[in-house]
């Protein structure tokens, strides 16, 4: 975690400067790309999900080539350095460790100080074998000394089948912001598909059998579940995105875990067919992103040769289980491009970037992006940009994004010509009207009263605040109307206001939102309190 964020978290005071989000999607100035292919002496390409921990970007090792090429070699980039100078980029063979074949990962997840890599798929011989070795980085040790990773093969769990053992694999993690990190089952091999999610506790030992809990979640409601890549959180409810029960068998079939319920308990499980919503094939998607209330699933695939672009949503203040509540919307063709095949998706408070991945048997680059402010059905809130040139480099081919209080930034899988290093970023957030002294929180006899001063307001139109019961995911609006704008060019001004729905010796974490009459909008923070009245 960066100095930035640390004052925040622990003094819960914030000197954000100045922030908002201008619009440079389409503008070449706000990309660039770097090729990092070869860093640290290693070959540093083909990458599958990166994580942020606050200073430092990681992405996770998955494969090299077709030929059943996975490797182990984790690169990382400083953001206080040069995005485009070698030396800002350090690389790490953890091929082997703690003695385990730990190579093939796809995404990672940021917890409690560790980076976690998400156990894929691997070569044994000449087949591809799915696995579930765990491979974790600790953010205070040297990145390059054996000593700062561990390795855990979560597959001896007796819950799993010893015949389930090598057909495990997951695909994206999840972060409940507070204790545990999840990682969503996919492994599809020989028709059958991986059903055991995998939980670990934080507050465990990671070489500990405790630590780790699985469960079987086929039959869900009655439903084939099984088959599923990428997910997120929304507060309570993990979600898992559907993509395919077996090998070109995709489907629709949401599935969400309570946070509230016991893991193993089949009560706090629930899935829906969202497979034909608004009458059209909402099925294989790859990740999922969560806006504050809307959950995003992230079109790729339909059939074994083509992929899609049918953008499925669920309002999270509606019924899981009815239509009702489900909407889709068919954004091909965006600014006369051809917007289809993505895998995972980033939110910057405004807008859902979608990761652009591949095209039929062509890697891509046009970046498609909604509008969370305007009509989800209509076009116009949709944008496109084909990145595919930036910085003069082959920009093709990404595998799920993170993101910083500056940048996006996309992971290198595979550009038609080869696997990847080529890095790519874009700049979402431009600085311009308000300038936040201080964001603090305390306790009261009334609740949580939060305080914040701006230096000076230009075209300021107001405030909301969003709150949260973990560090960096669902955080929703608790403020029904807009904490209007008092300060003004050569004058700021100190405002506050009270969260009464706490209960004591609750953690609670708060970003604020800044407004402009142009309906730009900024998100500072977070900050975070444990509720002491």
């Amino acid at each position: 975690m960066n100095q930035y964020k640390l004052i925040c978290m622990a003094a819960y005071m914030l000197v954000c400067g100045v922030c908002t989000i201008a619009d440079g999607f389409k503008d070449p100035t706000y990309w660039e790309a770097f090729d990092a292919s070869n860093i640290s002496g290693l070959s540093t390409i083909g990458y599958y999900g990166a994580v942020s921990d606050g200073r430092y970007i990681y992405y996770a090792p998955c494969r090299d080539s077709d030929t059943y090429g996975f490797h182990g070699r984790v690169l990382r980039y400083d953001t206080q350095a040069s995005f485009t100078s070698a030396s800002s980029y350090l690389a790490y063979d953890a091929s082997s460790i703690n003695g385990l074949k730990t190579r093939g990962y796809a995404g990672a997840v940021f917890a409690k100080g560790y980076v976690y890599f998400v156990p894929y798929a691997n070569a044994d011989g000449e087949e591809t074998v799915r696995h579930a070795r765990v491979l974790r980085y600790n953010v205070a040790g040297n990145f390059q000394t054996v000593a700062s990773w561990n390795a855990y093969d979560a597959s001896v769990h007796p819950t799993i089948p010893i015949a389930h053992k090598t057909l495990l694999g997951y695909d994206g993690g999840v972060y409940d912001g507070a204790r545990y990190v999840y990682f969503v089952p996919y492994g599809d091999q020989n028709g059958a598909t991986n059903v055991y999610p995998l939980r670990y506790d934080t507050q465990g030992d990671f070489n500990t059998l405790s630590s780790w809990e699985v469960y079987d979640i086929t039959n869900t409601s009655g439903l084939d579940t099984r088959g599923y890549y990428g997910g997120t959180f929304d507060g309570r409810y993990v979600y898992y995105a559907p993509y395919a029960k077996a090998s070109n068998v995709f489907h629709g079939l949401a599935l969400r875990y309570d946070t509230q319920g016991a893991y193993t308990s089949a009560s706090s499980w629930s899935a829906y067919n969202a497979g034909s919503t608004d009458s059209m094939n909402t099925v294989g998607y790859k990740g999922a992103v969560f806006d504050g209330r809307y959950i995003y699933y992230v079109p790729f695939r339909d059939s074994p040769s083509t992929q899609h672009s049918r953008v499925l949503r669920y309002d999270t203040t509606g019924n899981f289980q009815n239509s009702s509540s489900w909407s889709a919307y068919d954004a091909t063709n965006i600014d006369g491009l051809n917007t289809q095949g993505y895998v995972g998706a980033e939110f910057d408070g405004q807008y859902v970037y979608f990761i652009p991945y591949q095209q039929g048997t062509f890697y891509h680059a046009i970046v498609l992006r909604y509008d969370t402010t305007k009509t989800f059905k209509d076009s116009a809130s949709w944008a496109a940009y084909n990145a595919g040139a930036t910085s003069g480099l082959n920009t093709k081919g990404y595998k799920y994004a993170t993101k910083d209080t500056n940048y996006i930034y996309f992971t290198p899988y595979n550009c038609n010509t080869a696997f990847s290093g080529t890095v790519l970023r874009y700049k979402w957030n431009q600085p311009t009207a308000i300038t936040l002294l201080s964001f603090t929180a305390a306790s009261t006899s009334d609740g949580i009263i939060l305080t914040w001063k701006t230096g000076s307001e230009i075209e300021n139109a107001g405030f909301h605040i969003w709150r949260s019961n973990g560090l960096d995911e669902g955080y929703m609006r608790i403020t029904s109307l807009l904490i209007p704008a008092q300060g003004s060019v050569s004058s700021g001004y100190q405002y506050s206001y009270t969260d009464e729905r706490v209960l004591p010796g609750e953690v609670y974490y708060y970003k604020l939102e800044d407004i402009d009459y142009q309906g730009k909008t900024c998100l500072h923070g977070p900050i975070s309190i444990e509720y002491q009245p």
